[in-house]
């Protein structure tokens, strides 16, 4: 087996383009994959001349990062789920956020949440959107 092709898997599901779905999708396809070909290999190995050692462990570690990464995916995608759950509970609260546009920092009652593509939004009172990381605290 190369690793040309534990690469392209890991490639694939590792490059960020593409859905969550599309990315979980070649990760288990890339499993799978893996799996049958390492079979393969070891049900059609010559007797006289056996798979390397060095090279099954190396073909077992890449499995190995295989399997971290799609579980990396899954736990990231939870969080986002928490994260999008939890923001929703701030609706109501009064912050201090940091003013992009004259540097100082101002306070407002937290309006509604926005959940772009990558990013958490509060939308405050005056319609101002601020970013998760623009809020320097909660107020009573």
């Amino acid at each position: 087996m190369s690793d040309a092709s534990v690469g392209s898997v890991g490639t694939s599901y590792t490059n960020g383009q593409g859905t969550n779905e599309t990315a979980a999708s070649n990760s288990l396809l890339g499993k799978d994959a893996f799996l049958k070909i390492l079979v393969t290999e070891l049900a059609n190995q010559n007797p006289l001349e056996p798979l390397d050692q060095s090279e099954f462990i190396s073909q077992m570690a890449q499995f190995s990062q295989v399997e971290q990464v799609a579980n990396i995916e899954d736990r990231l995608e939870s969080l986002g789920q928490y994260m999008k759950f939890s923001s929703s509970a701030m609706v109501g609260s009064e912050i201090s956020y940091a003013d992009l546009e004259d540097g100082g920092i101002k306070t407002g009652t937290i309006q509604s949440v926005v959940f772009e593509a990558d990013n958490i939004k509060v939308k405050i009172e005056d319609g101002v959107e601020i970013s998760l990381d623009q809020i320097t605290g909660f107020n009573k």
